[in-house]
């Protein structure tokens, strides 16, 4: 049985978020081990990879039940933000963490040590079958919200490390290349810090209020100057409260002669931003052209 019920749209169920959290928390403990066994460096670095993961999952499944809780007098935008700011703390952690892998892993270069390499290739086939099954299952975890989809296609997806770590207990095993072992530590470090920097722009944009990159502002805004009844737009600020929620702020000039008519222009405007845009989300202040606020300034105070 799925753990999504399609025709009602319910959220995943907490069995197989458990097992999921569980089977990575697990893993990720034994590649520690495993790595202070043997002496390798990749592997803890995995281990690592892992735990991001389970950080990734439970951000997104964690913000989707902050979400539901109802605005109140002190955050009367709700808790939408909540998932951008445990994204924010979660990549920090991890761009300090993978720049200290990537330092450690340079110095072994100098100098590797000795690593039991048939401790690096069980562990690393080991873990490519547990990122195998958590990628299936996290991804039908996480059907319901396409937020959570991509985050858990970002943090499951790449059971490839895993492989890469399994390969290279295999050149220590059978050519004694202690070299693959910082050699894959940098690999891993360089992966963690290309997906948390590419993370944090985009976490950081949403927090500062950035207009949504999948939203092409000026034909949102030549769209509304075609709507009847509208003379000029300005002061238009698009935001996010979160990555699934654009809104705007505007002025509405209309003729003076219109002005009867503003109830209607603004609830035309509304559903352009809504039907072509999606921007449920809208503050519009409607002028007339002689009582025109402010300068000509389409975006900005």
């Amino acid at each position: 049985m799925s753990p999504y019920d399609h025709q009602t749209g319910s959220e995943p169920t907490s069995t197989y978020a458990v097992f999921v959290t569980a089977a990575n928390l697990l893993l990720a403990s034994v590649l520690i081990v495993g790595g202070a066994l043997s002496g390798s460096l990749a592997l803890i670095a995995e281990a690592i990879h892992n735990i991001s993961d389970v950080v990734a999952v439970g951000i997104a499944l964690l913000a989707s039940q902050i979400a539901r809780q109802r605005p109140s007098e002190h955050l009367a935008y709700d808790y939408d933000r909540a998932e951008g700011i445990a994204a924010l703390v979660k990549c920090t952690a991890l761009i300090v963490i993978g720049l200290l892998l990537l330092y450690q892993g340079g110095n072994r270069l100098l100098e590797p040590p000795a690593v039991n390499g048939w401790f690096v290739l069980a562990l690393g086939c080991t873990a490519l079958a547990v990122e195998l099954l958590t990628a299936r299952l996290a991804y039908l975890m996480t059907i319901s919200r396409s937020k959570a989809r991509s985050q858990s296609k970002q943090a499951f997806s790449i059971p490839l490390v895993s492989a890469i770590v399994a390969v290279g207990g295999a050149l220590i095993v059978i050519y004694d290349w202690q070299l693959a072992d910082p050699l894959i530590t940098i690999l891993i470090a360089s992966y963690i810090l290309w997906i948390s920097i590419g993370e944090i722009r985009g976490v950081v944009r949403n927090l500062a209020l950035g207009s949504p990159t999948d939203i092409d502002t000026t034909a949102v805004i030549r769209r509304i100057q075609a709507v009847e009844g509208v003379a000029s737009v300005h002061h238009a600020h698009f935001w996010q409260s979160s990555e699934n929620k654009p809104a705007l702020d505007a002025h509405i000039v209309v003729e003076t002669s219109d002005w009867l008519l503003a109830e209607a222009i603004r609830d035309r405007v509304e559903s352009v931003l809504i039907l072509r845009f999606g921007i449920e989300h809208s503050t519009l202040e409607l002028e007339t052209a002689d009582r025109e606020f402010g300068a000509q300034n389409l975006y900005g105070q």
